[in-house]
């Protein structure tokens, strides 16, 4: 016959086991978040370069396609420097998840003039896999970051 005290132990193991695994989840998508600052804070030091190395190494995007897009990413960030003034912060402003394999992050870099939003999708096949960087994207203004209210009749 099993005893209350088993029981109690053996339930106080699944809420330990249970926090532990909630920590692991956090802290990888920490990681993401980590790891999107450091590409973000790159292009507010004017580093565009650095930040494209920080995020190749995580990034599936063949590099035939990637570098194509980094090249025009840096002439378009130097045009938006000219265009917008100088960048004086950024800025996590939404963060989104699917289930245990989607995640994407929303940064603004502020410029002096201008708001730009980038966006990093992080996609992972397995729970005990590494998140892969499987898009980014960035463009001017804020609009697609407010929320459409419905309005009633």
């Amino acid at each position: 016959m099993i005893g209350r005290g088993a029981i109690a132990a053996g339930g106080m193991i699944l809420v330990v086991c249970a926090a532990w695994a909630a920590s692991q989840e956090s802290a990888s998508h920490g990681e993401n978040r980590q790891l999107c600052e450091k590409i973000v804070r790159k292009v507010v030091e004017g580093k565009p370069e650095a930040a494209f190395a920080a995020l190749e190494p995580r990034c599936v995007i063949p590099k035939g396609t990637l570098q194509p897009v980094r090249e025009q990413t840096i002439q378009k960030l130097a045009d938006a420097r000219k265009a917008f003034g100088t960048i004086i912060g950024f800025d996590l402003i939404k963060e989104e998840r699917v289930r245990d394999f989607a995640h994407r992050l929303t940064y603004v870099t502020r410029y002096e003039r201008m708001a730009v939003r980038w966006s990093f999708d992080f996609y992972r096949p397995r729970r005990n896999r590494e998140w892969v960087i499987t898009g980014f994207s960035w463009d001017p203004g804020v609009e697609p970051l407010y929320v459409e209210v419905q309005r009633p009749g």
